[in-house]
């Protein structure tokens, strides 16, 4: 179990981390930089796809420490993965020609690994908080994406989107606060035992 719990960790920790040096191999090397993102998306895929006969057995994996339920793997998390994790590869690949005469590249591939990563901690999530604060980050990632050539109409869908992101993620946020308050638990196995004896109210799940 502690394999398969390693594994989960890397499939959202490789991406999520591996992000934060991209811009510094910028400035040593392109090609370092461009192979580097690829492969992080691609070390992600792998630990994904090590995860397929596990749950494809029915099995749960599980990650929590001190009583806190951080990420759970199972059949649909890991479809969801490979799916993001595949297309996010051919994308980076793409992009190491279709990007290669444009400015803010550091950023670029930075905000792409970082976007598929936190795209990672919302499907593996199992607890409230966390999806919300991976929510968050793919708002950010998804503003700097569409802005990214910095001509004025790409601002500006850039920032309707993020407002419109942000705005979800109020209502979202607060409707995470009610099911706690219903609950007792932003964890998304006790709301699922919890809602066995009493429903959560529909006006939660509205702003949901």
């Amino acid at each position: 179990m502690l394999k398969e719990q390693g594994l989960v960790w890397m499939v959202v920790c490789v991406p999520l981390l591996g992000s934060l040096f991209l811009p510094l191999l910028g400035g040593y090397s392109l090609k370092l930089r461009n192979w580097s993102a690829l492969g992080l998306v691609v070390a992600s895929f792998i630990c994904a796809a090590a995860l397929l006969p596990v749950v494809d057995q029915g099995r749960l994996v599980p990650v929590a420490a001190a009583d806190f339920t951080w990420f759970q793997a199972d059949r649909l998390a890991i479809f969801m993965a490979l799916v993001s994790l595949g297309v996010g590869s051919v994308i980076v690949a793409y992009s190491h020609g279709y990007i290669a005469h444009y400015r803010w590249q550091n950023e670029y591939y930075f905000m792409v690994v970082l976007f598929l990563g936190a795209m990672m901690g919302l499907v593996f999530s199992q607890n409230l908080i966390l999806i919300f604060v991976f929510w968050e980050i793919t708002a950010l990632a998804c503003w700097r994406l569409i802005g990214f050539f910095r001509k004025d109409p790409c601002v500006i869908r850039a920032d309707k989107a993020f407002l419109v992101t942000v705005f979800g993620a109020l209502m979202m946020l607060i409707g995470f606060i009610m099911i706690f308050g219903q609950t007792g638990s932003f964890d998304l196995g006790v709301i699922h035992h919890a809602t066995r004896d009493h429903r959560i109210s529909n006006l939660s799940l509205i702003h949901i």
